[in-house]
């Protein structure tokens, strides 16, 4: 998955959902730098859960 400049400003900014520690980074970076419509475009919900 790729994340929009807005949200992954200074870091990576393409995924592989497949591998646990790249899908946990993203998910850290959309919670602490993503707009309140980026969460449920990139997150899942019942995976949080």
């Amino acid at each position: 998955m790729e994340l929009p400049l807005h949200v992954a400003w200074s870091g990576m900014t393409v995924y592989d959902l497949g591998k646990s520690r790249q899908r946990m980074g993203l998910y850290r970076t959309v919670l602490h730098e993503g707009l309140r419509d980026d969460l449920p475009r990139f997150l899942n919900q019942d995976l949080l859960l």
